[in-house]
């Protein structure tokens, strides 16, 4: 399975010059959700763990801080490979390109 990184021309040339992926501040993304979303990821790990309501509770309540005061960065793929939103969001309104990664090759980089 791909994993895909939607991104315009000029960046998709960057990186083949550079053969470098830089992250960027989740803050600052297309997508309000972001940060949000691995908040969410967080917590539905500790209720598979059967945290206590009060320690999720505590979790949530420090996690959201965290989120306001630290910035955070990434580098945001996508499982699908033609996405409508993620064309027009993140690849330049259709005109750019899905660049497609083996999750290994991403694990090893890391």
């Amino acid at each position: 399975m791909l994993l895909y990184h939607y991104c315009s021309n000029d960046t998709f040339l960057s990186i083949l010059r550079n053969s470098e992926l830089w992250l960027s501040e989740l803050t600052l993304s297309n997508d309000s959700m972001e940060g949000i979303w691995v908040r969410e990821v967080l917590l539905e790990e500790c209720r598979e763990r059967n945290l206590s309501p009060q320690a999720l509770d505590d979790f949530a309540e420090k996690t959201a801080f965290l989120l306001e005061v630290f910035s955070a960065a990434g580098f945001c793929l996508s499982a699908e490979g033609d996405l409508l939103s993620q064309w027009r969001g993140y690849a330049d309104n259709g005109a750019g390109v899905a660049i497609g990664f083996e999750p290994k090759t991403i694990e090893e980089l890391c």
